[in-house]
This record gives C-alpha cells, structure tokens and sequence, in this order.
C-alpha cells in the first residue's frame, strides 16, 4: 500500500470507530429517554422545545456527514461541519438556560441531570459527526 491509500485506509477505520461510538451514543440517549419515562422526570415545554431543535440539528450533521463519507462529497461534508459548531453554540447556550432554571427552581435535580446527560450524549454525536466530515475534507 503507498502512502496515501494507507493515509486513507486509517482515515477509514477511525470513521468506523466514529460511527460506532454515534451508535452508542444514540442508544444511551435512547436509555436516558426510557429511564426517563419510568421515573416520570419531565421537562418544560421550553427545555422539551429547544431539546427537540438541538436533535435536530445533530440528525442534520449526521446525516449529511455519513452522506459526505459514503459520496465522498466535500461540500456536503462542509455544510455537516458548520453544522456541529451550531450543535456547540446551542448546546452551550441551552446548558446555561438549563443552569438557570435550576438555580431559580424552575426544574428538578432529577431533570437537570438528565438534561446535562442528553446533552453532553448529543454533543458527542456531533463531534463524531465532525470527526467524519473533516475526513472526507482531507482534515484528518
């Protein structure tokens, strides 16, 4: 193997290991869903609502990475890019709601748990997002 298919064959077993963390990832949201349910822990129709919006955008920039790798498309793979940094903003900004609420008594310590999980789970997925999207970028 020359250089560069051995610069492409690695860049491709760190997408598979990108990709089967995503998985797990999207399992222990999954989990975290269920358990939530179980337990009768819910949110505010504003947390539910900016929750539903952050998913969103992290489905997108999966999505459209998974596409970049599979087509080999670098515009695609740009778009899944700026994708992630907007999950990052949001979810900055939606943990800083979150904190505030909190510390009003707005919501739970059970809520607030399980909110920080979703998103520290969500965030995750995009960063492997990105991981994916920079491969296909020659970023690897």
């Amino acid at each position: 193997m020359d250089t560069e298919m051995s610069a492409r064959h690695t860049g491709l077993l760190h997408a598979c290991n990108d990709i089967e963390r995503i998985g797990d990832h999207a399992e222990t949201i999954a989990k975290k869903v269920r358990n939530m349910h179980e337990d009768a822990v819910t949110f505010s129709p504003e947390a539910q609502q900016e929750l539903r919006e952050l998913g969103g955008l992290v489905l997108e920039t999966c999505t459209k990475a998974l596409a970049a790798l599979e087509n080999d498309d670098r515009e695609l793979a740009q778009e899944a890019l700026n994708i992630s940094h907007q999950v990052k903003l949001n979810q900055k900004e939606i943990r800083k709601n979150h904190d505030y609420k909190l510390n009003e008594k707005i919501c739970t310590p059970a809520s607030g748990f399980v909110m920080l999980e979703l998103l520290i789970n969500m965030k995750r997925v995009s960063d492997h997002s990105k991981n994916i999207s920079q491969l296909v970028l020659g970023e690897f």
